[in-house]
């Protein structure tokens, strides 16, 4: 025991953290917009990006459930129109983001302003203006989603 009385022991005990709804959905979409930002700097790099994820799989032979390492699927927000202008669409789930009346398509120019222009959405998302669109659209999923179940 000489070696616990070096340390200093507290009866404090660890509290619960308070986490907010609104910072979940902002927090959700700011990974995605980062996410998306990778994507296009490695574009403009010319390399190509992977990313994976842990999946949980049942092996049919002996039934055992077996955690894998899986290449996760990476889908552009953006993409160019018939003039070669690069447009950006921001997605909640696999629905777009309405920003702003309805409107939920960037014009973003050449390729090279994008990762410019996902620090600015990033910049409003911290501030809170995209919480009426993201709150909305969590509505209709849930909406949608209790439909089908």
């Amino acid at each position: 025991m000489p070696h616990l009385t070096k340390l200093k022991l507290t009866d404090k005990t660890r509290t619960a953290v308070e986490t907010n709804p609104e910072d979940l959905l902002r927090n959700k979409l700011i990974t995605r917009l980062l996410e998306q930002k990778e994507l296009v700097e490695a574009d403009l790099r010319g390399e190509q990006l992977t990313k994976t994820r842990f999946k949980f799989v049942t092996d049919s032979e002996t039934g055992e459930t077996k955690r894998v390492e899986v290449q996760k699927q990476l889908r552009r927000w953006w993409w160019q129109d018939e003039d070669g202008e690069v447009m950006l669409t921001m997605r909640y789930g696999n629905r777009p983001l309405a920003i702003a009346n309805g409107k939920s398509t960037i014009e973003i120019g050449t390729l090279d302003k994008l990762p410019k222009v996902i620090e600015t959405i990033i910049e409003a998302v911290k501030a809170g203006e995209l919480d009426k669109p993201l709150n909305a659209a969590m509505a209709e999923r849930r909406l949608k989603l209790k439909k089908v179940g």
